[in-house]
C-alpha cells in the first residue's frame, strides 16, 4: 500500500505573504484556514523560540482541519542548549513530545534541527532514548561530518526516528532512510531562505519522494525558503511533481 503524501511550508503566519499568498482583506485569525485549501501539514517554527503552553497546543488542535497534520519544531533549548544542561535538554524533550501529544488526530511528526556545531554521539544517544516508539521524531543535521556518519544513521534507524533529507546551498544532499517515514526539507537553492527552485533543482528530491512512497512510506516535505514568498510556490510544483 502506497505511503501518504505531505506537503506544506515551514510557517504559515508571514505578513510578507499578504498580497502573494493571502488575500489582501483576509484576518489573520483565517490564515490557516485559507492556507489549508492549498496544503495538508505546516511546520510550526514558534515552537522553537518559545515552549509553548498546554492551551497554546490545544488551540492549535481545534484549528486544524479534518486530515490536517502540524509538526512542531523541537525547542532551541533542547537542541541548542543542550551543553549548559543536558539532563534538563533531555527532560525537557520528553516533555514536548507530550506537548505535541495534545494535537491528537492533527500530530505530525517532531522535528529536532540541530545546529552545525552539534556532532556529539553521547548527546545524541541521550535524545534518542528519550523518544518513544509512538512518537515520530525527525532530526536535522548541519554538520558536515555528523550529516555524512552513517553509525548516526545506524542509530536513528534503531529508534525509527527519520534522518532529515534537505537541500541547502552550503553542500549537496545526503539522500538516506531510517525510519518508516521520510522527512526532507528545503532551505533554498542558491541563497539561504530566500531563493527559489526550478523543476529541475527539484527532481531529484521528488525521484527519492516517489519512491519512498511506492515502498509504503509516509513522506513529509516543507518549504523553507520563505523570505521572499517562494515557498508557496515551490510547494505546490513540488506537490504536482510527486502526485503529478
Amino acid at each position: 500500500m502506497p505511503g501518504k503524501f505531505f506537503c506544506g511550508t515551514s510557517g504559515y503566519a508571514y505578513y510578507h505573504w499578504v498580497g502573494k499568498f493571502y488575500p489582501q482583506d483576509l484576518p489573520r485569525e483565517k490564515w490557516l484556514e485559507y492556507y489549508a485549501q492549498y496544503f495538508n501539514t505546516v511546520e510550526i517554527n514558534y515552537t522553537f523560540y518559545h515552549m509553548p503552553r498546554e492551551s497554546t497546543v490545544e488551540k492549535w488542535r481545534r484549528q486544524c482541519p479534518e486530515n490536517f497534520l502540524m509538526v512542531l519544531k523541537a525547542s532551541r533549548l533542547i537542541t541548542h542548549y543542550y551543553k549548559k544542561n543536558l539532563e534538563s535538554a533531555s527532560f525537557l524533550l520528553g516533555k514536548f513530545l507530550k506537548l505535541a501529544d495534545i494535537l491528537g488526530e492533527h500530530r505530525g511528526p517532531v522535528l529536532m534541527q540541530f545546529p552545525p556545531s552539534f556532532a556529539d554521539h553521547a548527546v545524541l544517544d541521550k535524545f534518542l532514548s528519550r523518544i518513544k516508539p509512538e512518537h515520530r521524531v525527525a532530526m536535522e543535521f548541519r554538520n558536515k561530518q555528523f550529516l555524512e556518519d552513517e553509525a548516526v544513521r545506524e542509530k536513528l534507524a534503531a529508534h525509527n526516528v527519520a534522518f532529515c533529507v534537505y537541500s541547502w546551498p552550503r553542500f549537496g544532499p545526503v539522500f538516506a532512510v531510517t525510519a518508516d517515514f521520510v522527512y526532507i526539507r528545503f532551505h533554498g537553492a542558491k541563497r539561504l531562505y530566500a531563493s527559489s527552485y526550478s523543476r529541475e533543482e527539484l527532481e531529484p528530491f521528488a525521484d527519492f519522494a516517489r519512491a519512498q512512497l511506492a515502498e509504503g512510506r509516509d513522506v513529509f516535505a516543507f518549504f523553507n525558503n520563505d523570505a521572499e514568498g517562494y515557498a508557496v510556490d515551490n510547494a505546490l510544483t513540488f506537490r504536482e511533481m510527486v502526485e503529478g
